[in-house]
């Protein structure tokens, strides 16, 4: 890995402090890694819009993008609508309207909306709720049913419309049918869902009555490669303007990337704290300021992974620790059934519970809820998704419980 050459100028002191500061989904300016999922996603889109010209059904074409808490799911969605869509005069490029999942699964206002004919006003009964706000992406002084018209009244010149919802795992029964309805592309309008979710996001849809996914539409987050993470890291040095000797600044690069182990939210962290760093000594880096960055990130790591655990999990202190025991010693990725058996076991032998506070099944569920295990990308188990949090269960969170260590942070 070689980083890039850093533009010449003074260091972006203002610039550094902003990024120190800010939030959870505030680095998409250094977003990487992640380009086999864009590329499903147009290819999706453009499958789409072509079975639809073509007179093809279309329906079934919901895609599910999920991870643990952190994984980078908003980021993707957010990356993939400022980069891929909405590009005017660009045909290939998909009309983008991002919506809260409340706002878009409203049984009262959205799924009367779907009931309406399809009419050349049909843009306008789907996004009732955005119309103005769709309007201002797109950049358009046109009314709906114009854009309709522009998207839909020609088959062989329309775009589809990509349809981004974020936190789907929230979705209950009240919004079975406005779901039903797009997947099932009642209207028959070129309308692609893509949600994104927690792990259990999944089974979220299936309560809901959305069972016919297709093998392709469950897009889980894997990791990011330390390549990817190396060039985030080094697109905020040349962004600041970093002052330094190429060599510290390759160094503070690998440093971030390494030390996040592929993970989006370390390497958010790892980020912020470096930034921090830097604006306290004036936008240069040395060595001595990279070790405070990473010993700031290490300490805002442990919180996070503390900061993970619900109390259905924490409840069960002694049978989380015993079980990710379990699973890091397995030869292979743990079924949930099987994950049920040792928690129900576990769990048996805990005297602070009778027979009624036994519930092995909400255990399991809680834990991949939490993000502290998820499905691995094959399908065929669960394991935990971030190495560093799984070492610190097993090391300082035993330890502070009284269990005997087998991990460290």
């Amino acid at each position: 890995m070689e980083r890039k050459l850093v533009v010449d100028g003074p260091p972006d002191i203002e610039g550094l402090l902003a990024c120190s500061q800010s939030d959870d989904r505030g680095l998409s300016s250094f977003f990487a890694g992640r380009r086999q999922e864009e590329k499903r996603l147009l290819v999706r889109c453009r499958r789409l819009f072509d079975d639809w010209r073509d007179g093809r059904d279309i329906s079934g074409r919901t895609v599910v993008i999920t991870g643990c808490p952190g994984m980078g799911k908003t980021a993707l969605l957010r990356h993939f609508a400022m980069t891929h869509c909405n590009r005017a005069g660009d045909l290939h490029s998909p009309v983008a309207v991002e919506m809260d999942v409340h706002d878009l699964l409203d049984a009262t206002h959205v799924a009367d909306a779907f009931g309406k004919a399809v009419e050349r006003t049909a843009l306008g009964s789907v996004f009732g709720a955005v119309a103005v706000d769709m309007a201002k992406r797109l950049k358009v002084e046109r009314t709906l049913d114009v854009l309709a018209e522009t998207l839909f009244g020609d088959r062989t010149k329309g775009r589809p419309v990509c349809l981004l919802v974020d936190e789907i795992q929230n979705a209950g029964p009240k919004n079975a049918e406005a779901l039903a309805k797009l997947h099932n592309a009642t209207l028959e309008l070129p309308i692609l869902p893509v949600y994104a979710g927690l792990n259990d996001s999944v089974d979220a849809l299936r309560r809901c009555g959305i069972s016919r996914l297709s093998d392709e539409a469950d897009l889980n987050l894997p990791l990011l490669s330390i390549a990817d993470a190396f060039r985030a890291a080094d697109s905020m040095l040349v962004r600041y303007r970093v002052a330094g000797e190429h060599i510290v600044l390759e160094d503070w690069a690998k440093a971030i990337a390494e030390d996040s182990l592929g993970f989006p939210q370390h390497l958010h962290v790892g980020l912020k704290a470096a930034a921090r760093a830097l604006v306290e000594d004036g936008g240069e880096a040395t060595r001595d300021s990279l070790d405070r960055a990473r010993q700031d990130a290490a300490e805002r790591r442990k919180a996070y992974y503390r900061h993970r655990l619900s109390p259905e999990v924490e409840r069960h202190d002694e049978a989380l620790v015993h079980l990710i025991r379990t699973v890091a010693g397995a030869n292979e990725p743990m079924t949930w059934r099987r994950l049920y058996a040792v928690a129900d076991e576990l769990l048996r032998n805990d005297s602070l519970l009778d027979k009624k506070g036994r519930n092995p099944g909400r255990l399991v569920d809680a834990l991949i809820h939490d993000g502290i295990l998820q499905r691995t990308q094959d399908g065929t188990g669960y394991m935990v998704p971030i190495p560093s949090m799984q070492s610190w269960i097993l090391g300082d969170y035993a330890h502070s419980i009284g269990l005997e260590t087998s991990g460290s942070s």
